[in-house]
């Protein structure tokens, strides 16, 4: 019999016992490459400019920038605000955290983040945001909150999948890319009502593809606002099977 190329061997290969040693790997090969850059081409602030001096986990900002953001407590949890609608009924619970209040610089880096192609923030802002969800851990899989297919053309790339990629080397996890599809949709939630979003998250998004039974998922997006769109990927991901869906972003609007 001849060869036959069998790529979902393949994939089966690197997400079996085989798949945490090479994200390990992976994550060593990008600390020496980090550490190699920052000897070479000096950090500057992302809100000034100013030249840096890092030590430790912390965003690219100095210390006076460093002033107007206001990180939150690693074990904030805002599952209880998240104002699900009578009509969706009662669903199982859901822990969402964030490292930072989304006030201050946090919704101009964010911007950065999303509009602004500087990918260098998500390596940052994923390593906090491994940090105040590993507590909630160990996780079998990260699913990054899907963008629109009409977002992802014309931005090039998901800011959610890019945050799910840093914290996926931090805490050796893989990440399902497909767990969750996003219909199309023309309009940006931002000048939505509450009640707006949680219709427009209601019907933007779909099961993808599937994942093992009782699996513990560890779910990212940028920023949580109303909790609609995290509350109803979360619903999907409990529908296909997962055992828990912990939700992390890097800022929230929501109050304690």
């Amino acid at each position: 019999m001849g060869f036959r190329f069998r790529p979902g061997r393949i994939v089966r290969f690197l997400k079996g016992d085989f798949g945490k040693p090479l994200i390990k790997l992976k994550s060593f090969v990008v600390q020496i490459v980090d550490l190699v850059t920052k000897a070479i081409i000096p950090r500057r602030c992302a809100s000034c400019g100013a030249i840096l001096v890092l030590e430790g986990l912390a965003l690219p900002l100095c210390p006076e920038c460093s002033k107007a953001v206001f990180p939150l407590e690693a074990t904030f949890d805002v599952s209880s605000q998240l104002a699900r609608p009578s009509a969706c009924g009662s669903k199982p619970a859901m822990n969402v955290t964030s490292v930072f209040a989304y006030q201050g610089l946090i919704p101009a880096l964010i911007l950065k983040l999303k509009y602004g192609r500087a990918f260098w923030l998500a390596k940052d802002m994923g390593r906090l945001m491994a940090v105040v969800s590993a507590k909630y851990g160990p996780f079998d899989f990260i699913v990054a909150v899907p963008a629109s297919p009409g977002r992802q053309l014309k931005r090039g790339y998901n800011q959610a999948f890019l945050l799910a990629k840093e914290i996926s080397l931090v805490l050796h996890t893989s990440i399902l890319p497909r767990a969750i599809y996003h219909k199309k949709t023309n309009k940006s939630q931002r000048d939505l009502s509450l009640a707006e979003r949680w219709e427009r998250a209601s019907i933007s998004f779909f099961k993808g593809q599937p994942f093992p039974k009782g699996a513990k998922i560890l779910l990212v997006d940028d920023v949580v606002t109303s909790g609609a769109t995290l509350t109803v990927c979360a619903d999907i991901l409990f529908e296909c099977g997962a055992s828990s869906v912990t939700a992390v972003t890097i800022a929230s609007a929501l109050t304690s």
